[in-house]
């Protein structure tokens, strides 16, 4: 990530979301408080089917 791709507004993730540790640019990390982990697995219900023929792993996993 380069600095100007940083943002100052909050991000509110959703249950399956991930959010990073750490941020990490050219000039300096960042540590983030309390980072948002997924309460759930993968969402099947949210998937696109295209992603489960195209993506092998995803179709593995949910056989």
């Amino acid at each position: 990530m380069h600095d100007c791709q940083l943002l100052s507004e909050t991000l509110y993730p959703e249950v399956f979301d991930t959010v990073a540790d750490a941020i990490f640019t050219p000039t300096r990390t960042i540590e983030v408080d309390r980072p948002h982990k997924p309460a759930c697995g993968t969402v099947w219900s949210l998937l696109d089917p295209a992603m489960l023929a195209t993506i092998p792993p995803l179709a593995t996993s949910a056989a």
